[in-house]
């Protein structure tokens, strides 16, 4: 009996160490064969070429540097052929004269002869220096001190050039000459030999005669011209009149405004259709149009004349009837 116990132990430990020696074997199995993929992959891992690494790597976008600006958009910042930069001269980085303007920047005269003063306004205790140039001194002349002077039939640019703060700074003015010019021609001969004398005398140009007030009134050289889109926003209507001659001028806004206004019309039934026109802006301006007191007060003061196929208004404080006598002495019949 204890040798049949002997026997059956001997037999379950011999079947126990065969058990043992076979789970030993498979993961040996198991081991080497993760051990030999291993050694494939490392071996495939140094076959491969860098063009087949290339391929293999997920694409990556390039990094900008920090400093690099971006490309420009089509036609920013690019020079013409004669390399001057495209940018325009109004852009908010362009320097600017501080404080600084000038009087006028578009002038018509209708006679030759005719004149105003560009001169800067603003603060101008920094201006160390002015001076100016004309585009075309045949059509309009300038001199040192900023007089303009018309010359002939055209339009140019008249330039005023100032010193502030060590930089310079430029204005351009337009100068319209606008009037047409006729040839002289000899007085006819009458049938007895002499010259035919109508005995009637020329009325004084109205470009004229503004220069003389301008020569009298202070004030009267740094006005702007009304004309065009700025005559028809002001002065409704007045541009579908049919005139000989129209000079219409007025200060910018100030404390105390000043304007005059003088028309020469074609036909006589059109004056009072002028003087309304006229009476409309003064009435406008003298409701609060000129913003301050004193300026609403002297446009409330303006006297409007008529005389024959002329028409004056005159705005000025203090010399607004004293110019309307002028007016009528010089158009009066």
């Amino acid at each position: 009996m204890k040798k049949l116990l002997a026997l059956l132990l001997a037999l379950t430990i011999a079947l126990s160490l065969a058990a043992c020696g076979g789970s030993g074997n498979n993961g040996s199995g198991n081991q080497t064969d993760n051990t030999n993929a291993a050694n494939d992959a490392a071996d495939n891992e140094a076959d491969r070429t860098p063009e087949e690494d290339q391929a293999n790597s997920p694409a990556e976008e390039p990094e900008t540097p920090e400093n690099e600006e971006p490309a420009p958009e089509d036609g920013a910042g690019q020079e013409t052929g004669d390399g001057e930069d495209t940018e325009a001269s109004g852009d908010a980085d362009a320097p600017e004269a501080e404080g600084v303007g000038a009087s006028h920047s578009d002038v018509t005269f209708s006679a030759a002869g005719s004149s105003f003063r560009l001169v800067p306004t603003g603060d101008t205790e920094n201006v160390t220096a002015v001076a100016y140039t004309t585009a075309d001194e045949t059509i309009a002349a300038v001199g040192e001190d900023g007089t303009v002077t018309a010359v002939a039939p055209g339009t140019t640019t008249v330039t005023m050039t100032l010193t502030e703060g060590g930089e310079t700074f430029s204005f351009n003015c337009i100068i319209r000459c606008s009037w047409q010019e006729t040839s002289e021609e000899a007085p006819a001969e009458s049938e007895t030999g002499g010259t035919e004398d109508s005995g009637e005398t020329a009325a004084q140009s109205l470009a004229d005669f503004y220069a003389g007030l301008q020569e009298n009134y202070d004030g009267l050289g740094m006005m702007t011209a009304y004309e065009g889109e700025l005559l028809d926003n002001y002065y409704p209507g007045l541009s579908d009149i049919a005139v000989e001659e129209i000079l219409i001028q007025e200060t910018a806004m100030t404390m105390a405004n000043s304007a005059v206004a003088l028309v020469h019309v074609t036909d006589s039934a059109d004056v009072e259709t002028v003087k309304s026109i006229l009476a409309a802006r003064a009435q406008t301006q003298a409701d609060g149009g000129a913003w301050y007191p004193a300026s609403c007060e002297t446009w409330a003061n303006a006297v409007i004349v008529a005389e024959g196929n002329y028409v004056g208004m005159f705005v000025y404080p203090e010399g607004a009837q004293d110019m309307a006598d002028t007016f009528t002495a010089a158009y009066g019949g």
